[in-house]
């Protein structure tokens, strides 16, 4: 079972606080309480009381964040529904170089192909478009990840070769409670804005041509078979 961080440190502390007011049971007959004034009784439920109320607000906040985490992940799903946009959820295809890729959505959109990466966070990012790794601050420390700007460069890239003929733009779309910087590139959203940028994106290049075709392609080159998936998570694995 999971135990966060604050839990392992006051978990300790609780339990040998009760120790020192709580009798053995020999000792007491088998009732906690013998022998113990009124002010020890009283320090041992509140204790216990404390103990169960962070417990119980450990796991609903779990609980709470998990759910949150579900509903702002279809956000992106649902956003492109509404507008009518064709899209493949997870689409594994050769890498540019070498190995497998996986596409979080390849999105079929007048202009040419979109290639989304979904990122759930929660917290304050600390990045630059440059830099290899970027910061989240949001728990008891802070975590690295891999940008996601550079990340999903590979993932058009594999695209881009799967579709030369065909343009190919990159978004990051981040879900759940994140606050970003403001110098990142105008690629660099939150779901809450994926509509919008889709929007702009289709006011600021002219229709593609030869989509349909391209798209066709496209589901008949996505590696779907259990081999393929098995492959990939070795990959990831190895790496």
């Amino acid at each position: 079972m999971f135990v966060s961080r604050r839990l392992q440190f006051f978990l300790p502390c609780f339990a040998t606080a009760l120790c020192q007011f709580m009798p053995s049971a020999s000792a007491a007959g088998f009732d906690p309480f013998a022998g113990k004034s009124s002010t020890s009784i009283a320090m041992t439920v509140l204790i216990a009381t404390l103990l169960a109320a962070i417990l119980a607000r450990h796991f609903l906040l779990r609980y709470r964040d998990r759910a949150s985490t579900r509903v702002s992940r279809q956000i992106i799903p649902d956003t492109l529904h509404a507008m009518q946009l064709d899209h493949i959820h997870n689409c594994i295809l050769p890498g540019s170089y070498d190995g497998l890729t996986r596409i979080d959505y390849a999105v079929l959109a007048p202009v040419g192909i979109v290639c989304v990466r979904a990122v759930t966070a929660t917290g304050k990012i600390s990045a630059d478009s440059g830099d290899p790794q970027w910061l989240m601050f949001g728990g008891p420390q802070p975590k690295q990840f891999l940008n996601p700007i550079i990340q999903n460069e590979g993932r058009a890239a594999a695209l881009r070769k799967a579709l030369p003929d065909i343009p190919v733009f990159s978004v990051i779309v981040f879900t759940g409670r994140v606050r970003l910087p403001d110098a990142l590139p105008d690629n660099v959203i939150h779901a809450a804005e994926l509509q919008a940028w889709f929007n702009k994106l289709q006011t600021l290049h002219d229709p593609a041509t030869k989509l349909d075709a391209a798209w066709s392609k496209l589901q008949c080159a996505a590696l779907t078979d259990t081999a393929t998936l098995r492959d990939f998570e070795a990959q990831l694995s190895f790496s």
